[in-house]
């Protein structure tokens, strides 16, 4: 039987209410994320920064951390 699932995450992303994360950072901290255990990570989306204007979306920040907590 392999590993059991808790639904414990923790809250992790790059917006405007956080500083803005350089690559390797965010690398680094989702790897000790996973050190310590967690399987899972909740990020959020500011609503203001995604779509900075109307029609106008930005997901750089989303796409980067779907890509390095995939990996």
């Amino acid at each position: 039987m392999g590993r059991k699932f808790y639904p414990i995450s923790v809250w992790y992303s790059s917006q405007t209410v956080t500083p803005k994360l350089s690559r390797e950072i965010w690398e680094r901290d989702i790897r000790n994320i996973r050190r310590l255990g967690f399987n899972a990570v909740r990020g959020w989306v500011n609503w203001a920064d995604t779509e900075p204007e109307p029609g106008v979306f930005k997901f750089e920040n989303i796409d980067l951390l779907m890509d390095i907590a995939e990996r």
